[in-house]
């Protein structure tokens, strides 16, 4: 997290069940409640990922931040073909529509490949952000 033009880590933990996220930063720590029906910018990746793969065309749902709270629409923009560093592969599309009208963000997923969206590119007026899967490991719970 960039904070005065210091980079500083935060972890987050995020307790889905509970709709609860805390933020620890060294010996400072924060608890945010989320409000019913309400994502975080983590887990709204969970929302997106089903979407994918269900006969859905599109997903509602409140996504919040430290400052606001944001309507976003998910849409599925249909199957094509991606590159990322390990290869090109087919993907799942799904568009998020905020009100900001200059601001859009787009997200592949595979299901076959790994959980995480492979490629995420977030537009904001002029500026690209474009992010890739570098690798995905996949661990088994024991």
């Amino acid at each position: 997290v960039m904070i005065d033009e210091s980079i500083e880590a935060i972890t987050i933990d995020f307790d889905w069940p509970a709709g609860k996220l805390l933020l620890t930063n060294g010996d400072n720590a924060r608890e945010l409640t989320l409000l019913p029906n309400t994502q975080d910018r983590l887990s709204y990746l969970l929302v997106a990922r089903q979407l994918a793969y269900n006969t859905k065309p599109f997903a509602a749902l409140q996504i919040t931040a430290l400052e606001a709270t944001d309507e976003t629409r998910l849409e599925r923009t249909g199957t094509g073909d991606i590159d990322i560093p390990w290869g090109r592969f087919e993907a799942e599309g799904i568009r998020r529509l905020t009100a900001a009208p200059d601001e859009r963000r787009r997200l592949w997923f595979n299901e076959d490949i790994c959980a995480l969206p492979l490629r995420v590119e977030h537009h904001t007026g002029s500026s690209v952000v474009d992010m890739v899967l570098e690798s995905c490991v996949v661990t088994s719970a024991d």
